[in-house]
């Protein structure tokens, strides 16, 4: 039976079609509490469950080999997750809540309990053989931990309201007092950390130099486990809302997921270090050199917990089968003849302000382009070449070209020029299966835009679709 031609354009009016670009090019994955699992949202933010038939699930973390571990709380055990999805039991261990690895690929587990649960006011340290010690006490309902860029463990003391600093050698201070029920904390690529506030729904944030300021004051609903991307957005679980916001470095608060049963914590998994060589000076890394296969390539923010802050000379000359690059906001500088001689390369997409470079930098790149976002800076003094130019990619369908054309079901897509688009479409919206349709690429100019006109394949065999487009 064909489709339904005014069924099919009610779903389109409704909002079937639906514009979706990527976050960071990394999976991000969530622990549900009331759903008893883990889940994982691949960039285009599909969500698809990685492991089910846990208990309470809480803190996440991933290890330097992309292993996933996961805070059983009511088990009291952490579960290992493997990249190719096998569970295990890495070790036991009373009540874990909140996790986190150091540079030397230990992990730290809080306790969060009452004074009737064993070491409720402790963090513990487990080997990467699964020996657990007692690392530091004398906290108050220990939540989330984070490192910073020089070893020191930042932990939430969600009953004290206080944020506690630890060295590596497990002196523990108060670092920040005054919040309200904290749970997850992170820092960004500027070292000011972030501080989920249970009790009031906020995000706080603690500059470099100790003041605070809310971050976010509305629009969240008793937020636990906080991320940041390589962009610098902020990802934010709502337990109570079962939802997970994306909030932009202005503060500008967007629904991401929905439908999601009490969210807790969030980790973004991390990109494969062992493509790169590097250097470590004074808690920052250097990229010096690149040994994978090519093509699409994300610098990593960071590595081992360290920011990466710096691409050295001469780091991915001659690397002919690299494509595209994609340089998050912590890149700060870029040493001369970085890119030279990378003669395939042809986009360069920077997700922050321009950093300090030479002109040099891409010699013989000579189809490259250089890419920004709106709101970054220092545009204004890139020398060419390659051009800089904005990248702000964008695509709609117009209402008028939404039917049949030459015995196939279509619509126009108007867009930024050269802009790759995937139409996907599935039949259910609300336990959607999105499956790819067919590609198109924006290349018919109307004066700064392009567009293309897509025709299902398969409209025959459907009696309705819903169709929304992604930007790879």
């Amino acid at each position: 039976m064909k489709p339904s031609l005014l069924l099919l354009y009610a779903l389109y009016a409704a909002g079937s079609i639906v514009a979706v670009t990527p976050t960071n090019g990394a999976n991000l994955y969530v622990s549900l509490d009331g759903g008893d699992e883990v889940g994982r949202f691949d960039i285009e933010g599909e969500f698809s469950p990685v492991a089910s038939g846990l208990h309470y699930p809480s803190g996440l973390a991933f290890d330097s080999s992309r292993n996933l571990y996961v805070a059983d709380y009511s088990a009291a055990v952490i579960r290992r997750i493997s990249p190719s999805g096998a569970i295990s039991t890495f070790t036991s261990v009373t009540i874990p809540y909140g996790l986190a690895f150091d540079s030397s690929g230990n992990l730290y587990a809080t306790h969060l309990g009452t004074t009737a649960n064993t070491n409720f006011d402790t963090i513990s340290k487990i080997t990467p053989d699964g020996t657990v010690s007692t690392f530091a006490t004398g906290f108050t309902a220990p939540s989330g931990m984070v490192f910073d860029s020089t070893g020191n463990l930042y932990v939430a003391n969600r009953d004290a309201n206080t944020i506690s600093r630890v060295t590596a050698s497990g002196i523990v201070s108060t670092f920040a007092t005054g919040l309200n029920l904290p749970e997850g904390l992170a820092f960004d690529a500027s070292g000011s950390l972030y501080v989920a506030n249970w009790g009031d729904s906020t995000v706080r944030r603690i500059a470099t130099d100790g003041s605070m300021s809310t971050f976010v004051s509305s629009g969240l609903n008793h937020p636990i486990g906080i991320v940041f991307d390589s962009t610098g957005c902020l990802f934010v679980a709502n337990y109570d809302g079962n939802t997970i916001s994306k909030v932009t470095p202005t503060g500008i608060v967007s629904t991401f997921a929905s439908g999601q049963v009490s969210p807790a914590f969030l980790a973004f998994e991390p990109v494969q270090a062992k493509d790169f060589n590097y250097t470590t000076n004074n808690g920052t890394i250097t990229i010096t050199g690149y040994t994978g296969s090519g093509g699409v390539v994300t610098i990593p923010s960071t590595i081992h917990g360290l920011p990466v802050t710096s691409i050295g000379t001469n780091a991915f000359q001659n690397c002919t089968n690299l494509t595209s690059i994609k340089i998050g906001n912590s890149i700060t500088n870029i040493a001369d003849s970085a890119f030279l001689d990378c003669t395939s390369l042809t986009g360069i997409y920077f997700q922050g302000n321009a950093p300090g470079f030479c002109s040099s930098v891409f010699t013989g790149d000579n189809n490259a382009t250089v890419y920004y976002l709106p709101g970054t800076t220092g545009w204004d003094n890139w020398v060419s070449p390659p051009p800089a130019v904005l990248w702000n990619p964008q695509a709609q369908t117009s209402d008028g070209s939404f039917g049949v054309r030459t015995n196939q079901f279509g619509f126009n897509i108007t867009g930024s020029s050269n802009l790759v688009i995937v139409v996907k479409a599935c039949t259910d919206l609300a336990n959607p299966t999105w499956c790819p349709v067919g590609t198109n690429t924006l290349n018919t100019f109307i004066g700064t835009n392009g567009t293309s006109y897509f025709s299902d394949p398969q409209w025959t065999n459907y009696p309705a679709r819903y169709y929304r487009l992604f930007a790879p």
